[in-house]
């Protein structure tokens, strides 16, 4: 792939799609353009953005219809298009697009007054969770902030706390969640061990991410205990993925 600076990213896009006139990439422009709209006022989306990028058959047909010249162009677009989710995670330090949605929909299914994100990240999910009036704590180490450019772009402020940490100090809340657990490491299961660890009446606990795929490690797939539910049915049914990544909500026992 052709690389483009996160600068010129979209610059890049817009160019190449106003030189081929093709609804089905004028339409993915505009949902980008608002997507980094809703990302640059720091506000969660209205709902879950729909599908970037351009199937094979349909690359398939263009082939067949386009110049080559303009094929080649096509190309770079839907690549530029299936790395969208890399750009706004170099550029606004998120990896999940967190949607009003999606987000009522949990508080209304699990009667949601108060919420813990651990591993906040920027904390986008605690800023969609906060803007429907729920009490909202966002959490994070913050070691991953030292590094990174996107280390200051908060969308919703963040407490200091490792995730085990975090769970021991807001264990009354009505729900916990993870999003995007990083694949290695251990962070994920010690999670799990700490929740495990709670007396008494226990706040749901719900990871977002991929199965066996782009989150939670390995081990994490294959030894944590997963309940299935019409709520959680429900919730996933408003989530859909804008890539090839299949992000989905996991509540543990």
């Amino acid at each position: 792939m052709e690389k483009i600076k996160m600068t010129s990213y979209l610059n890049k896009i817009i160019s190449l799609v106003e030189e081929l006139h093709l609804p089905i990439v004028d339409e993915q422009v505009i949902e980008i353009k608002f997507i980094i709209k809703c990302l640059d006022a720091k506000i969660p989306l209205p709902s879950a953005p729909n599908m970037l990028g351009i199937e094979p058959d349909v690359m398939d047909f263009y082939k067949e219809k386009l110049s080559a010249i303009d094929y080649q162009k096509l190309e770079l677009v839907n690549q530029l298009l299936n790395n969208f989710r890399s750009y706004i995670s170099r550029k606004y330090g998120v990896w999940s697009l967190a949607n009003l949605n999606t987000a009522k929909e949990i508080v209304d299914k699990y009667n949601v007054h108060s919420i813990l994100e651990i591993m906040a990240g920027n904390a986008y999910w605690s800023a969609a969770f906060s803007k429907l009036g729920v009490k909202a704590i966002a959490t994070d180490n913050l070691e991953w902030a030292k590094g990174s450019c996107t280390g200051d772009l908060l969308f919703f402020p963040v407490k200091k706390l490792s995730a085990v940490d975090a769970i021991h100090k807001y264990r009354d809340v009505d729900i916990i969640i993870g999003c995007w657990a990083p694949n290695f490491g251990s962070a994920d299961m010690d999670i799990i061990e700490a929740y495990n660890a709670i007396q008494g009446k226990k706040p749901k606990l719900l990871f977002l991410g991929e199965k066996n795929g782009a989150t939670n490690t390995a081990r994490f797939w294959k030894s944590a205990k997963f309940k299935k539910s019409c709520e959680l049915n429900s919730i996933n049914h408003t989530i859909s993925s804008f890539d090839f990544i299949d992000e989905r909500f996991f509540e543990i026992k």
